[in-house]
């Protein structure tokens, strides 16, 4: 079974590309806000409605995440990573993101779970209506074992670890092993150093909060 996700926007037919153009998809993630105006919140559920019939009618599971800030960007990403990070765990097949409707921060937190987690990701383009398949995006911040280790590590102890204790803690035996590996998710913005409130001489390794949510940590 191929699974689809996408955000949701005002018009049906940048959502039916996901169950025509997909192959074989049988269960599409849907993801869209409470808008501001009773307007605009009624043109989102009536999309919907129609979207949720025509998928029913092609034998297609629709699941519905609704985040009640359309400006929540981490809210959308953590639904969104979630998601990918629990269909990827039972082997289905992640076939797209269309990132078409919705917020910007919807449409950004989609585009961002595509390159991270490796997902081809398609767009609507507003004057022709054409359906853009992007290029399948790489991300510089993909996580390798070792450093994954690391992260979990640092969040297990509530980011207030230095390098040295970190060391100790993974069974290093040479700091270098975890220095090296830490200098470079620094360089890429993974990580980040920041002083003991209680002495300015020690430094904590935290976690950028993105790549927190990405991971589910």
């Amino acid at each position: 079974m191929a699974v689809a996700f996408i955000t949701l926007g005002y018009a049906l037919d940048i959502l039916t590309p996901s169950l025509t153009q997909g192959k074989d998809i049988r269960k599409v993630y849907v993801y869209h806000s409470g808008a501001a105006k009773e307007e605009s919140r009624e043109k989102v559920k009536e999309t919907l409605k129609k979207f949720e019939k025509l998928a029913k009618n092609m034998g297609v599971v629709v699941v519905v995440r609704k985040i009640e800030d359309p400006y929540d960007f981490l809210g959308y990403l953590k639904a969104m990573s979630h998601d990918v990070r629990s269909e990827k765990g039972v082997g289905e097949v992640l076939d797209h993101y269309n990132i078409s409707g919705g917020t910007r921060p919807a449409s950004l937190a989609g585009l961002l779970v595509s390159a991270f987690y490796g997902i081809p990701s398609m767009m609507r383009q507003t004057r022709t209506a054409e359906m853009m398949d992007f290029p399948l995006l790489s991300s510089s911040f993909k996580i390798r074992d070792r450093e994954r280790e690391i992260i979990h590590t640092v969040c297990k102890h509530g980011e207030c670890i230095t390098q040295a204790e970190l060391s100790k803690e993974m069974g290093k035996a040479h700091r270098s092993t975890v220095h090296r590996p830490v200098k470079d998710m620094i360089n890429r913005n993974i990580l980040y150093l920041e002083d003991d409130p209680q002495d300015s001489r020690k430094k904590h390794v935290k976690v950028n909060k993105i790549v927190k949510v990405l991971l589910g940590e």
